[in-house]
């Protein structure tokens, strides 16, 4: 009976130092990024910043180049909603880059948009009209490309 008792123990110990561990691992960069996401639908952009932040870094060390966009676009938007402009065109331009390298065409379009509205609100009309011109061609071409297919066979 002893014999049987030490084993099971052992593995009861790992189990629980393992469980222990999981927990103390914290979110994944997605889990946070989702979380970033509802503190900014709930509580606003400042609230919400600090929490993109995270999901940032936590996508630079699992090396995730495509969710680190994600998050620099996040908070690019988020210090577009708090009226911090030229922040924002900081990081949207650093983001524009990026979304063009992956080759991620929705969100290049996405961040022109962005890019439109802060440069109107800096008073840089022509060049947020150059930005708006292109987001909104990049998502002709897009929605063409997505729906042109299902039309066809309709």
């Amino acid at each position: 009976m002893q014999l049987v008792r030490r084993p099971v123990l052992i593995v009861s110990l790992a189990l629980a130092a393992l469980a222990s561990e999981a927990q103390n691992l914290g979110p994944s960069p997605d889990e946070a990024l989702a979380q970033a996401r509802e503190t900014l639908l709930q509580d606003g952009p400042r609230e919400a910043l600090p929490e993109y932040e995270r999901a940032l870094a936590l996508y630079r060390e699992a090396g995730d180049r495509q969710g680190e966009t994600t998050a620099l676009r996040c908070i690019g938007v988020c210090y577009r909603r708090l009226g911090e402009f030229q922040t924002a065109l900081e990081h949207l331009e650093a983001v524009l880059s990026r979304t063009r390298e992956l080759g991620q065409r929705q969100a290049e379009s996405e961040v022109l948009n962005n890019l439109g509205l802060v440069c109107w609100e800096l008073g840089e009309y022509g060049r947020a009209i150059e930005y708006l011109e292109r987001s909104i061609a990049i998502a002709g071409r897009w929605a063409m490309s997505v729906f042109k297919p299902r039309l066809s066979t309709t």
